[in-house]
Formats: C-alpha cells, sequence, structure tokens
C-alpha cells in the first residue's frame, strides 16, 4: 500500500476524456509531500516548463501519482493531468480537446 502524503490530490474522469484537478487546488508548501490518486486509472502529472518536485531548470517533465513526492521549489506552475484507464487508453491534457485537463500548483514557502 503507497504511504500518506500530506496533500492526496484526487484526479476524476470526466465525460471520459478529462482529467479533472481539484479546484480550488490546496495550499502548498515547500518540503511537503503530495502524492495523486484516482479512481478511474494511474495518474502522470507533466509540468511543462519547471517543476515544483525538481530543484534543477530541466523541462518538460512528469511525475507518477502512485508514490509521494516532496514540493522543492516555491512559485506557480503550470500542470496538465493525464489518467491512464483500466483498458489501456490514455486521456487528459489536450490543448484543443482537454485544456480543463490541467491546472496551477502554487507552492509558497
Amino acid at each position: 500500500m503507497a504511504s500518506t502524503a500530506d496533500h492526496e490530490i484526487l484526479i476524476r474522469l470526466e465525460e471520459g476524456k478529462h482529467a479533472i484537478l481539484p479546484n480550488p487546488m490546496p495550499a502548498m508548501k515547500v518540503g511537503e509531500t503530495v502524492r495523486y490518486l484516482s479512481y478511474d486509472g494511474q495518474v502522470t502529472m507533466r509540468f511543462p516548463d519547471l517543476s515544483p518536485f525538481r530543484q534543477d531548470d530541466q523541462r518538460n517533465t512528469e511525475i507518477s501519482g502512485a508514490e509521494p513526492q516532496q514540493l522543492l521549489r516555491a512559485g506557480k506552475f503550470d500542470s496538465r493531468c493525464f489518467l491512464m484507464l483500466q483498458g489501456g487508453m490514455m486521456v487528459g491534457w489536450d490543448p484543443n480537446g482537454s485544456p480543463q485537463s490541467g491546472g496551477v500548483h502554487d507552492v509558497g514557502h
């Protein structure tokens, strides 16, 4: 069983194609941990610019939601959310078909 985190963020599947983050997102701080989960599939979060889970300047990184991740950087981070459904189909962020499958992580000090 996966361990718990300071923030457990539940991703919802809507209309069979949207991977929806909670709105509002929880208030998060550097040093806390985050775990993404969904009853609908396996979560992947992609950060097209910088990631709150990295201290380097690597862009376009992703993390799996299964294990808690520590927040390492303060700021506002755009994210794109994806779900791998039971049958193997990947759904989530798409600039035209599902731009709501994402959001902003606002991480304070």
